[in-house]
């Protein structure tokens, strides 16, 4: 019998890192945060334990730790550090607990950094796999549109190379999504000019002191657009947002996003925008 066997509390185990183990291809978390984030959190975890249990289920003497993966990188760099074997309590799913219902978890109850969104449509892909419903996900995700739930398995359809670009920090994935909402728009041309004026910016900005090229981020307001024979809308958003202090606060947040998209393909005037935030 194992020690984390001997020490089951309350249905938690009492489970030393030793005895976790993380199941490859099922986590979508890439980004943990700073090395300094991450610093601080294993500092956290040396001097005061783990407060939030992790949860996982048992594997043979393993146990498979499906949300939790922050901490337990955590604990992998206090034993590198200190060799301490540190003790986590774990919560373990009900036995038939399917894959289904993990991946589901993990958007529901995510208790630690959110996951980018990005991370969230490779899940959501995964989900579909699944057959989980686009209405299930969407309640998952906190009770959001379907169209958003949608929007993200899009996403993860995109080239490789547009994926690079979002983890990068070169592109948001909110302007990528904006794009694919665009039934128009060429999204490999999109990313192609992306690609020429992030690289062009980062050789001006390091011309002349002798280093490499530094790639610059491509926002909503330098991104390349495509014509629609419109006013500038960011321009009139911002117009909007100073004349109208906190009114766009108070739009569903969903709806503003699809609305932002919009806004970010300069579709909209500055009368849309009133329109839509206000109803006038």
């Amino acid at each position: 019998m194992s020690n984390a066997d001997l020490v089951k509390r309350n249905n938690m185990f009492l489970v030393p890192f030793s005895q976790l183990t993380v199941l490859e291809n099922f986590n979508d978390r890439e980004d943990y945060g700073t090395g300094s984030d991450m610093s601080e959190l294993a500092e956290s975890i040396y001097s005061q334990g783990i407060k939030v249990p992790i949860k996982g289920y048992k594997d043979g003497d393993k146990y498979v730790v499906i949300q939790g993966h922050r901490r337990y990188r955590a604990m992998e760099m206090i034993k590198k550090k200190y060799n301490k074997n540190i003790i986590a309590p774990l919560i373990t799913y009900p036995i038939g607990t399917t894959k289904k219902d993990m991946l589901l978890d993990t958007l529901l109850t995510n208790s630690g950094k959110d996951l980018t969104p990005l991370e969230k449509a490779s899940t959501v892909s995964k989900l579909i796999e699944q057959k989980t419903s686009v209405k299930e996900v969407a309640q998952a995700l906190g009770g959001v549109s379907e169209v958003y739930v949608k929007n993200l398995q899009r996403l993860w359809t995109i080239p490789d190379s547009a994926k690079k670009l979002i983890r990068d920090g070169v592109v948001s994935a909110t302007l990528i999504m904006g794009v694919l909402k665009n039934k128009n728009a060429n999204l490999e041309e999109f990313i192609a000019e992306i690609e020429k004026e992030a690289l062009g910016e980062g050789s001006a900005k390091t011309k002349g002191k002798g280093k490499g090229k530094k790639t610059a981020k491509v926002t909503a307001k330098n991104a390349p657009k495509k014509g629609t024979g419109k006013t500038d809308s960011l321009k009139e958003f911002k117009r909007f947002v100073k004349q109208n202090p906190g009114t766009y606060e108070n739009k569903h947040k969903q709806e503003a996003f699809e609305f932002f998209a919009s806004i970010v393909q300069n579709e909209v005037g500055y009368s849309d925008i009133l329109e839509f935030f206000t109803g006038k």
